[in-house]
This record gives C-alpha cells, structure tokens and sequence, in this order.
C-alpha cells in the first residue's frame, strides 16, 4: 500500500512531497521533491525501496543514483 506524504513550512508553505510504500516495513517510494520556504524546489528526484535511485536534481548539480549510491555528478546552469 502506498502513502502520500507531505510536510509544510510555518508559512503554509510546502516543505517536503512524496509516498511511501508499505511492504514488510515503510519506506520512501516513488517521486520526492524538496521545497525552500519561498516554494522554489531544491530536491527532486525517485525513491526506489528507501533509496535515491536514477536522476537527481539536487541544487545546481544533476545526481545519479542506483541503488542509493551516487554513481554520476554533473553540474546544471538552471532546473528543467
């Protein structure tokens, strides 16, 4: 089963965005997406199982991720 999770600022704005799955224990799953308290995004990326898997944008820099480890860095002029 999966879960919707989402935390907030004191502002009202959003904080955090993603799911978590639920199989023998919980664990992030799917897209997730981290929020400045201004609402401009500073993290997006997948979970798979618990870990960063694929594509990260993370800052300025694109992350690569298999398996929770980073195996690609590159650096990005803006967010796509």
């Amino acid at each position: 089963m999966n879960y919707s999770y989402v935390t907030y600022f004191d502002n009202g704005k959003i904080h955090e965005a993603g799911n978590f799955r639920n199989e023998s224990n919980i664990m992030k799953h799917g897209e997730w997406i981290l929020f400045d308290s201004t609402g401009v995004i500073v993290e997006k990326g997948l979970y798979k199982k618990g870990k960063k898997h694929g594509y990260w944008r993370e800052g300025v820099i694109r992350v690569k991720y298999r398996n929770g480890k980073v195996i690609d860095e590159k650096f990005i002029e803006r967010w796509l």
